[in-house]
């Protein structure tokens, strides 16, 4: 009777073998897809990052924080319209505000010549 069960128990076997090599080519198949498709995306965020990268800018912006009470704001943005006499034109007036609004011991003479 055993003998009669070898050639099952063979055909068993390379039916079982024939299983084990389906499946592993069958799972080469999905790792393979997997692959192509994580490769797809990479090239398309690659793509994406290199067509928003002109749109990226630089915005410098000054901080300031006061010594006293410690508020953080920031400070305002100096445009370039204003020609080179106007420019001066505000410093001396600046300047004749400041002194003519002041009052220091030291240099009240010097302020009182030049209001």
């Amino acid at each position: 009777m055993a003998r009669n069960k070898i050639p099952e128990h063979l055909e068993e076997a390379r039916t079982f073998e024939e299983d084990r090599v389906s499946a592993a080519k069958r799972s080469e198949k999905i790792a393979w897809r997997v692959a192509t498709v994580a490769g797809l995306i990479s090239i398309v965020s690659v793509g994406a990052v290199a067509a928003l990268t002109p749109l990226k800018t630089v915005e410098l912006r000054t901080i300031r924080v006061d010594n006293s009470t410690g508020i953080v704001d920031v400070a305002p943005r100096v445009e370039d319209t204003a020609s080179y006499p106007e420019t001066v034109a505000r410093l001396h007036l600046a300047n004749y505000v400041r002194a003519h609004e002041r009052y220091f011991y030291g240099i009240a003479e010097h302020d009182y010549e030049f209001v």
